[in-house]
């Protein structure tokens, strides 16, 4: 059966290499306790022989027999005094250092190898530091680019901004000019009356169908109460050629005329408004028995929101669409109060379109 070193808890394999305590009965190797050879040692040295650790805590005692100690003394081999000196420290050290740091050689390669294997770890980890730094490095630099970048995009967002405020507020002059204009142009047009369904023929007097219109509507007009009368856009005729007397339009031209005071025009409106059955035969004028009508004149854009706005009104609740001094004006039911349309914008908004069927 074999015994395990007390220093370095190794399996000892033969008693040729161990030495055993006669205070503590402890079994050591004998190159963990400084022995030399324990063979060349008497019995009574090895009968007597204490361990590091019963030396340390007990005193040593004095021996007096002289013979053993020549005995002793001639028997085991000399050491050097770096051996001696070992010795010592160990018996000195003992209480505060346990005998299980005593230099094993086996030991000392693990430790030798472990200390291998942890340079190896620690060059890997500086490594990977290495390339962690240089990424890092890198990332940063990238980074600071995509700040540079951001902050020029946002310097160009605060412009595009600057400019989109600029640019509502000339949109928002803009549509004051434009409406301040279109009121311009209708106050210049108060004076006239634009009437439609009169047949147009060559070499017809335009003045004179006036006169006749305000007879039959019992608004009578002299020739000096008139600016001008004139036929207003594109000819379109069904043929015969501009010297054709006969040649009578599908859809005749309008008449404007423009009178001199604003009340007449005002009267002959009127007036007109409540002969709704007058027709180019009441006024003898040749060709299709038209229904005439009497409205005031508009600007193009005023035209066109007149009709837009009848055609929402159509399907939308509202009843009435009228014009009254250039203006557009639409009413959902009757005794609800009148609702003027001044640009397309308020028309969308006020009037919604009618559902698609």
């Amino acid at each position: 059966m074999g015994f395990s070193c007390a220093a370095c808890a190794k399996s000892i394999r033969t008693t040729a290499q161990q030495i055993k305590c006669s205070n503590c009965s402890s079994n050591y190797h004998l190159i963990c306790v400084n022995v030399a050879d324990v063979k060349k040692l008497s019995e009574e040295t090895k009968s007597n022989w204490t361990c590091p650790m019963c030396t340390s805590v007990e005193p040593r005692r004095v021996k007096t027999n002289a013979s053993a100690q020549a005995s002793a003394t001639c028997s085991i081999e000399p050491v050097t005094a770096a051996q001696r000196e070992v010795s010592r420290k160990l018996a000195v050290s003992a209480p505060s250092s346990p005998l299980f740091s005593i230099a094993d050689s086996n030991s000392l390669s693990i430790l030798a190898s472990e200390m291998r294997l942890l340079r190896e770890d620690v060059g890997e980890i500086k490594s990977q530091m290495k390339s962690l730094t240089d990424h890092i490095t890198k990332c940063s630099a990238r980074l600071d680019e995509h700040e540079k970048n951001l902050e020029q995009t946002l310097d160009r967002l605060h412009v595009v901004e600057e400019r989109t405020c600029m640019i509502m507020s000339l949109e928002n002059t803009i549509s004051q000019l434009r409406e301040q204009q279109s009121s311009r142009a209708q106050a210049f047009l108060k004076n006239e009356v634009e009437i439609a369904g009169v047949n147009e023929h060559l070499n017809e007097n335009p003045r004179h169908i006036i006169r006749v219109i305000a007879q039959k509507i019992g608004s009578p007009l002299e020739d000096r109460d008139l600016d001008y009368v004139t036929r207003v856009g594109p000819q379109r005729r069904n043929g015969g050629g501009p010297s054709s007397d006969e040649s009578i339009d599908k859809l005749p031209r309008p008449l404007v005329v423009r009178f001199l005071r604003r009340y007449q025009r005002d009267e002959f409106l009127k007036l007109g408004k409540t002969n709704r059955n007058l027709n180019c035969a009441d006024i003898e004028v040749s060709g299709a028995k038209r229904n005439i009508y009497l409205n005031e004149r508009l600007t193009q854009d005023n035209r066109q929101l007149f009709r837009s706005a009848r055609f929402r009104c159509k399907g939308s609740g509202f009843k009435y669409c009228w014009i009254k001094n250039g203006s557009v004006y639409v009413r959902r039911h009757e005794g609800n109060p009148a609702i003027i349309i001044k640009n397309m914008d308020e028309l969308h908004r006020i009037v919604q379109s009618p559902p698609p069927e």
